[in-house]
């Protein structure tokens, strides 16, 4: 059985190396394609898919270690390296050509043939995924292209300052909002993969994104405090049932790519995905009966046992992640009801009512447990057991709030890591054999695009905090 796992392993690493290996094309600027003729429907449908196969795969991958969501055990010697943050230039290079010379591209050309043949519904559509898009770039990179990103005429974009890149997406943001707040007659829309064309759907998506863009900037910028109360007042962002999604499917050609992993090397076991230290025991601290739905009790010892970052997992002693999980229909979430009710929570506890925080908290608590299949009576067990937000200690009741959002993201990484970042909540552990003395806090810019553009910065440290992260 072990020599079986090390074969695995090697095929494993080898597989995602010659995946790597295609040729980074990293120059912002440089259109792969002409898409003129394209239809812009065409061009955000893959736009989408492109976004929501690195999410699940190469940078969520890499991310659920790295944020320490999830654990590699060392299991192939794939995830270990992003684990101790050492990071491949394929995972970085890739994330950084889905983002700008295909999707961001294929965005541009999309609102340009969409404003050209008079469907601005469209146009605010690809506008609120290039929001979405470069929102997910500044917070792996921090500095990084925007104001000239997508001008034909500059072959050297200048690297735009986090906090110039973050008021750039709030302004884009309601531009495309102020489109579906007032949709043109006749109303021509994409039939999209996330909400099949419902402009009110398109509309909260949009202003879930700019609320979630504003709680990321009020620490470093508290004059986004009064955007953050109008906003809570006003409403009408994502709710029950308007999750944004990308589905998967179980059927050959369209499963979820972190089954599809498990599916080609490990015959559909799960070898490669352990439960980390971190989130057990974040979870064993609450009783949380989520702890059946994410992980597999250790087979030789029946209980819930994380992995320590860096260290080598177990297979008897350690528990996996489990299928429910991974499974081959799991669905890419992009931005789920549960993660808007904690940041509504979040918001209302720090600038507005500390009574209409506690129901969000507690909002978002169920509504993530119900996803996953808990029943409601266990659901009502662990709501009495949970304090109630009252504004007596504010720090221990912030951390609160971050530990049961962490819990909630377990198939989000780059959230989860987002989070911490902003609250520094759950504790996490320097990982054995970490390249740094500290915490990662950005991603290394891709050698391709260092080298390319002679405006790009020297990669700061990995452990130097963001604009955002104050």
């Amino acid at each position: 059985m072990i020599r079986n796992k090390i074969y695995l392993a090697s095929l494993l690493a080898l597989v995602i190396g010659l995946v790597g290996c295609k040729k980074d094309w990293l120059d912002v600027n440089e259109d792969p394609e002409t898409t003129s003729n394209v239809d812009p429907e065409f061009l955000l449908f893959a736009s989408q898919l492109e976004y929501s196969n690195n999410r699940t795969t190469e940078i969520g991958l890499s991310g659920s270690m790295w944020s320490q969501l999830w654990a590699s055990g060392a299991s192939a010697s794939v995830f270990r390296n992003p684990e101790r943050y050492i990071f491949s230039v394929f995972t970085t290079g890739n994330t950084w050509r889905t983002h700008y010379p295909n999707t961001q591209k294929n965005l541009q050309f999309a609102i340009d043939i969409s404003e050209a043949d008079g469907k601005p519904l469209i146009a605010a559509q690809a506008r609120t995924m290039r929001s979405l898009i470069f929102y997910t770039t500044t917070i792996l990179w921090g500095d990084v292209p925007y104001s000239e990103a997508l001008d034909p005429d500059i072959n050297n974009p200048k690297f735009d300052p986090q906090e110039q890149v973050l008021n750039g997406i709030l302004g884009e943001l309601d531009n495309a909002i102020a489109v579906f707040a007032n949709p043109p007659s006749p109303a021509i829309i994409a039939s999209d993969h996330y909400y099949s064309g419902d402009i009110n759907s398109w509309l909260r998506f949009a202003r879930s994104l700019k609320f979630r863009t504003l709680m990321l900037m009020v620490d470093a910028d508290p004059s986004k405090q009064s955007d953050i109360q109008q906003m809570l007042a006003e409403g009408n962002m994502i709710t029950s049932g308007t999750d944004a999604l990308f589905d998967f499917y179980n059927e050959s050609g369209h499963v979820n790519p972190n089954w599809e992993v498990i599916n080609a090397f490990a015959g559909g076991q799960n070898l490669f995905y352990f439960a980390s230290k971190t989130t057990v025991e974040t979870m064993q601290k609450y009783s949380d009966p989520r702890l059946d739905v994410y992980f597999d009790q250790g087979p030789d010892t029946n209980i819930y046992l994380g992995v320590y970052p860096g260290d080598p997992g177990d297979y008897g002693l350690n528990s996996l992640l489990s299928l429910d999980v991974i499974r081959p229909d799991a669905p890419e979430r992009v931005f789920t009801y549960t993660e808007q009710l904690f940041l509504e929570a979040e918001a209302e506890y720090r600038f507005g009512s500390v009574v209409t925080a506690n129901t969000k908290f507690r909002e978002a608590i169920t509504n993530s447990m119900l996803y996953w299949g808990v029943a409601q009576a266990d659901i009502d067990t662990y709501l009495a057991g949970i304090p109630v937000l009252s504004g007596a200690d504010q720090a221990a009741e912030l951390q609160l709030i971050a530990e049961q959002s962490w819990i909630s993201l377990i198939d989000k990484p780059i959230e989860a890591w987002t989070m911490w970042r902003r609250r520094e909540f759950p504790e996490l552990n320097i990982p054995t054999g970490s390249a740094l003395g500290s915490f990662v806090r950005r991603l290394p810019y891709p050698p391709d695009e260092l080298s390319a553009n002679t405006n790009a910065p020297v990669t700061p440290r990995l452990d130097e905090k963001l604009w955002f992260d104050q």
